[in-house]
């Protein structure tokens, strides 16, 4: 068990878990986790996150969440002792791997309660060696001395849960500790790869850990297995570039892959293209690009944005001025908030029936 766990501030009995009162659903589900782990429970079943279609109730054994942690800890030289901080939430599988971590590698745990802004990260003498935050949590760090000399001394970063935008990138350069982008799902128990973000090892590309096994099938949609899949085969509808054995690119999801006037037209790629337009128009709301039906093209390209408060015509001209034709939204759809999956990712399906019907 780990040599000590702090829950969202008060010390926990690792080998007394029944005698903490949890106050919270975030508590009750790490303390419940711990627990079930310490008891040798073999299969933990959770729900996929839901952000691509609904969500799915999967069974992950145990030694899956061992193998998954054993790599994390050697990419990241982690060793017993060290802290590992916790502000996902432990109902989904990237929460309840960073407790698999600290029990593997038998590591300290800081627990705080989801947020936008962890706040063990800024806390005085903050002594914390590893990290997973979602990209909003990290943007918010960065604005803090406290947080960014705790991430400075850390052994490793990681983000998930949403793709890193070209800006906050640029400013994960002032961070001296490697953060790396993950690529991964629930079925295969959080990341097989990582991307790194900042430094001199910077790189486009995904690296595969070690002891997992990628190709491509025929659709340019990646294949994984390995043990964190219980060496079964998990095909995913993720198109990537691939370079060679251990490397690869990610484009996008098949899912978003849209046909207008016989242009095939990947969402994400074109999402890219225009994030960087809307920065330089001093737009920073979220936004994303979608497919509508179109009686004369089959599918016509629409841009969703956050926000009500934006010129529609500005924004178009400015788009149209600047991207590939085929790449230039039709219209855009302004919303005054996303509709979220429970993991806080944007559900795109959802979100674009408030303004369409499909």
């Amino acid at each position: 068990m780990a040599p000590f766990l702090h829950l969202n501030g008060r010390p926990v009995e690792v080998n007394r878990l029944n005698s903490f009162e949890a106050n919270t659903e975030f508590e009750r589900s790490t303390i419940d986790f711990l627990r079930q782990w310490n008891e040798g429970k073999d299969i933990f079943y959770m729900h996929t996150s839901g952000s691509t279609g609904k969500p799915a109730k999967i069974g992950i054994h145990k030694n899956q969440m061992v193998a998954s942690a054993k790599m994390t800890i050697k990419a990241f030289d982690l060793s017993p002792n060290d802290t590992l901080h916790l502000c996902l939430n432990t109902k989904f599988i990237a929460g309840k791997m960073m407790l698999a971590r600290a029990m593997v590698g038998k590591m300290n745990i800081i627990a705080e309660e989801p947020a936008a802004y962890p706040l063990g990260i800024s806390a005085p003498c903050s002594d914390i060696d590893f990290t997973a935050l979602i990209p909003l949590q990290l943007e918010n760090l960065l604005a803090n001395d406290l947080a960014l000399s705790s991430l400075n001394r850390m052994k490793g970063i990681i983000i998930g849960g949403a793709p890193v935008s070209d800006a906050l990138e640029e400013k994960l350069q002032i961070v001296a500790a490697p953060i790396y982008a993950t690529f991964g799902m629930t079925e295969t128990v959080t990341h097989i790869a990582l991307q790194r973000l900042n430094g001199a090892e910077r790189s486009k590309y995904y690296h595969v850990l070690p002891g997992v096994k990628i190709r491509q099938d025929d659709r340019e949609c990646l294949v994984i297995k390995g043990p964190v899949t219980a060496g079964k085969t998990i095909i995913t509808n993720d198109r990537v570039k691939l370079f060679d054995k251990t490397h690869f690119e990610w484009l996008g999801r098949l899912d978003n892959v849209i046909n207008s006037g016989g242009i095939k037209i990947q969402l994400e790629e074109v999402e890219r293209e225009i994030m960087k337009i809307l920065r330089k128009l001093g737009i920073k709301n979220r936004a994303f690009a979608a497919g509508i039906p179109s009686q004369t093209l089959g599918q016509e390209l629409v841009l969703c944005l956050e926000g009500t408060t934006f010129s529609k015509s500005s924004i178009l001209s400015e788009l149209k001025a600047q991207l590939p034709k085929y790449h230039t939204p039709k219209d855009i759809f302004f919303i005054d908030r996303f509709v979220e999956t429970s993991t806080r990712k944007v559900n795109r399906g959802e979100t674009l029936k408030l303004v369409v019907k499909l």
